[in-house]
């Protein structure tokens, strides 16, 4: 009976090492697979903040070409405005080119009648002293 009980032991003791083993190689598949399952969620989590990363790029570049439009826009539109200010002031240049002449003969006829009322002023004004 002895010799049975000790069989018996030694039978329980072997199935329990088996199965302590087996469990060991289960843990260790089971460690493996959440040691991957790690590994892909970081690599995930990269790529999607590189995602969000070039969102926010992509975003950020079509900022910058609505504002630089918009600036080529006001650039095209003073340089339009600038072009009309340059005709402008070239007609009224003109304008004074060909009026102002006879404003000056005008203005140098009404000097030359002025002028000799005042030399004849003075010539009085110097008789009566």
């Amino acid at each position: 009976i002895a010799w049975e009980m000790r069989q018996d032991r030694e039978r329980k003791a072997s199935f329990a090492q088996q199965r302590r083993a087996q469990q060991e190689g289960q843990l260790r598949s089971v460690e493996v697979k959440l040691l991957d399952a790690k590994m892909r969620l970081e690599r995930m989590q990269r790529d999607l903040e590189a995602t969000r990363t070039q969102s926010r790029l992509e975003q950020r570049l079509r900022s910058l070409t609505e504002e630089s439009d918009g600036l080529s826009n006001r650039q095209d539109t003073a340089t339009s405005q600038l072009e009309s200010i340059k005709e402008e002031a070239q007609k009224s240049l003109e304008w004074l080119r060909l009026h102002g002449q006879e404003w000056a003969e005008d203005d140098a006829d009404e000097v030359g009648r002025l002028t000799v009322p005042l030399d004849l002023l003075r010539m009085t004004r110097a008789a009566i002293s």
